[in-house]
């Protein structure tokens, strides 16, 4: 990300994480749709994974697939946007867990505990939430380039 770039994501930035969720999700779908559309390069390389991934799908599958990609994608920016200023009582509604008593199992042998998940919504809304209410939450990550956006992203975390 050039620094021009970069300057101009962190006034998003701080513009997104003071609004109400709706509207950060209104504006974030709004860039989702203007990038899907105007991508060189991210929507053709995920339309070709896509075919990959589900062979069965037709070409309008495959096009619908990719728009809720990208939507969901930037919904999730717009989540860890928004973490810095956000409240824990906030968040905890927008975190279902199932089977919770088989962590709270493992975790009383005292050994600690891995949890695994699928990539899905905004992960870093479900750690933070996590972290602020059971227990430290680590991540292995690929570290991005330049360094500014994943320096960016490990703080919001």
């Amino acid at each position: 990300m050039q620094e021009w770039g970069w300057r101009g994501f962190k006034i998003v930035q701080s513009i997104v994480e003071r609004l109400p969720r709706a509207w950060a999700y209104a504006l974030a779908v709004f860039a989702a749709r203007f990038a899907w559309w105007f991508s060189p390069l991210a929507r053709p390389r995920l339309e070709y994974n896509l075919k990959d991934a589900c062979p069965e799908a037709s070409p309008a599958e495959i096009r619908r697939l990719s728009w809720l990609n990208f939507r969901n994608h930037a919904k999730a920016y717009a989540d860890l946007m928004m973490l810095p200023r956000t409240r824990v009582v906030e968040m905890r509604p927008l975190m279902h867990v199932e089977g919770w008593e088989h962590l709270e199992q493992a975790r009383a042998i005292g050994k600690g505990v891995m949890v695994v998940s699928c990539h899905m919504g905004s992960y870093e809304v479900t750690a933070a939430i996590w972290s602020a209410t059971l227990a430290p939450v680590t991540f292995f990550a690929e570290e991005l380039e330049p360094r500014s956006p994943s320096t960016w992203r490990a703080c919001a975390r």
